[in-house]
């Protein structure tokens, strides 16, 4: 296993972190694959307290049980504003300090142990830094989770603008930051993260990488990333390389969903070498000229959000065009079935009100768009 360290923290992480947010729900099947993943020297595993309806930091736990010596544990839990929407519903008031003592608290009992090396703010934005950061706030309560050795270091995960994660990194609280970032450029909600990525190097904060797969469509043979780089014969290998030849990010983190992926990771994380200049232009220029038609139609920027009825506009938008830039049907109707059942997001729920035409800087017809998306990620053939 080849180790990176993450900025100043002085820790070295294998290449590839395991991202414990889709084991399966079966501890028979989910513990053996943290188990195989220390066994080939994966020692990064991150989780957070709503992953898997709750159950991941548990199995996390039992998976480690005996190793936690040899192992980088990393949790988190979100900070919401009265009337957020999060994971458990619509938050009912900001969140305090004590919640987040109390979140703390519940991830070390349901890990088994007394420290997590990292904890993080989960999916933080720029305009929450004030409730993080007020008087025996949640930024406190982790102050003092340190001093007390119960963690080791404090990051934050970040869907946010560069410019907006910048700030962030500038408070000078945060030792690591989490963003989106993947080889096809699937962007997250806040854009191209990239310059936020240069800004913590300079600043020696670590950058890890969520959504290297861009959740699941660079594991599906796309056609036209075949040949890229042509020594290079496994697109996943490809997607990986790609992000760890960046300047800045330490490593990726995989979620990992079967034992096969967490032997294929660890194979990877082994026996990568960073792609030479030469090769990242290479890869940048297809990645650029595909990601433009990607792009072309609806950029992602979510200035039509929110919807009233709660469609995802954006990502359907995106399903859309990756079926039809790329190829990935099967991919691409899997997401949006996932995002209609468990997110209630589907485009089905537009009762065309207008609002969203209203606020889009390109002025897409979104209306009569999204019936088309619906149709072309639903009907069969």
């Amino acid at each position: 296993m080849q180790y990176r360290r993450l900025g100043n923290t002085g820790k070295d992480l294998s290449a590839i972190g395991f991202g414990c947010m889709r084991l399966p729900q079966d501890n028979d099947l989910a513990v053996p694959m943290i188990r195989r993943a220390v066994e080939l020297g994966i020692n990064y595993f991150e989780t957070a307290i709503v992953y898997c309806q709750s159950r991941s930091e548990v199995q996390v736990g039992l998976g480690l049980k005996g190793m936690r010596d040899d192992v980088y544990i990393s949790t988190k839990s979100g900070v919401a504003r009265k009337g957020d929407m999060y994971p458990g519903g619509v938050a009912q008031r900001d969140t305090t300090g004590e919640d987040t003592k109390n979140n703390l608290k519940e991830s070390l009992w349901k890990l088994g142990t007394d420290r997590v090396d990292f904890y993080q703010f989960h999916s933080l934005t720029f305009d929450k830094m004030p409730l993080v950061m007020a008087e025996d706030g949640p930024l406190d309560v982790l102050k003092e989770a340190k001093e007390k050795g119960v963690i080791d270091h404090i990051g934050f995960t970040s869907h946010d603008t560069a410019a907006n994660i910048i700030k962030m990194l500038d408070t000078g609280e945060f030792e690591s930051v989490t963003v989106y970032h993947n080889l096809l450029r699937t962007r997250g909600r806040g854009g191209n993260p990239l310059p936020a990525i240069e800004h913590a190097k300079k600043r020696g904060i670590g950058v890890i990488v969520m959504g290297p797969l861009g959740g699941g469509v660079l594991g599906t043979p796309i056609e036209r990333l075949q040949g890229v780089i042509p020594e290079i014969q496994s697109q996943v290998e490809l997607a990986f390389r790609y992000l760890l030849s960046i300047p800045g990010v330490t490593i990726p983190i995989s979620g990992m969903t079967q034992m096969r992926d967490v032997e294929e990771n660890a194979k990877i994380a082994s026996e990568y070498e960073t792609l030479s200049l030469s090769d990242m232009e290479k890869t940048k220029e297809v990645i650029d000229r595909y990601s433009a038609l990607v792009e072309q139609f609806c950029t992602g920027c979510g200035y039509c959000q929110p919807c009233p009825q709660g469609v995802k506009i954006p990502d359907i938008f995106r399903f859309m065009n990756l079926q039809t830039v790329y190829g990935v049907k099967d991919w691409a109707r899997q997401q949006y079935a996932f995002l209609r059942i468990g997110f209630k997001g589907g485009a089905d729920l537009c009762i065309e009100c207008g609002e969203c035409e209203k606020k889009c800087p390109q002025k897409i017809a979104i209306r009569e768009d999204l019936k088309k998306a619906h149709k072309l990620l639903t009907e069969s053939e």
